[in-house]
């Protein structure tokens, strides 16, 4: 369902995208934008080098169900104006998003994982103007800045980033859930 539009790859109605390794090097143009319903098929999605995934407006919508979505080395995720429902890989038989215990993606990872920006990247990630969008899971990008505004919905999540802005006029709920243990500085006093 995929065309190419000059510099993009562009799904204008639905279309489907495997799990798999997503590199500037194995696919061109670099762009993967919804103007349509891009669905993530269920496992891991690594984004490599410059590659993008780009929401074009609010009609648009970036769904991935039983997804970690890892962006490494100057790959971007730019959901902008757009749609997008996010919920990480998890072993429950139901598909409704509030059922996700939130088992790791693969052996020895953390439990949770939804959206990861990596260390080497620490690309900004951005959800704003009008769209809306749902998340279960972590959204880890330790050394990154992270604005969500607009019109988000309800998100059963942790967020662990370098830096976080909400604004808007919609509200934003976190369900936290405590996929992974995070441990607070303590200060003590010794004799």
């Amino acid at each position: 369902g995929f065309t190419v539009t000059g510099p993009k790859w562009v799904c204008a109605a639905v279309c489907s995208l495997p799990a798999g390794y997503y590199h500037d090097t194995n696919i061109s143009p670099t762009t993967i934008m919804a103007g349509g319903t891009v669905i993530l098929e269920p496992g891991i999605h690594y984004f490599d080098g410059s590659v993008t995934l780009s929401a074009s407006d609010t009609n648009s919508w970036i769904e991935a169900e039983g997804v970690l979505m890892y962006f490494d080395n100057g790959a971007t995720f730019e959901p902008g104006n757009g749609n997008f429902y996010l919920s990480a890989p998890c072993l429950a038989s139901t598909p409704q998003i509030a059922s996700c215990s939130g088992e790791a993606a693969y052996p020895g990872g953390a439990p949770g994982m939804a959206l990861w920006i990596s260390n080497t990247n620490c690309s900004d990630f951005n959800a704003s103007g009008n769209g809306n969008y749902t998340v279960e899971g972590v959204i880890y990008a330790p050394c990154s800045f992270v604005s969500m505004d607009g019109t988000p919905g309800t998100n059963g999540m942790q967020v662990i980033v370098g830096e976080l802005e909400l604004r808007g006029t919609g509200s934003f709920t976190i369900n936290y859930r405590d996929y992974v243990t995070a441990e607070y500085p303590q200060i003590f006093l010794v004799e």
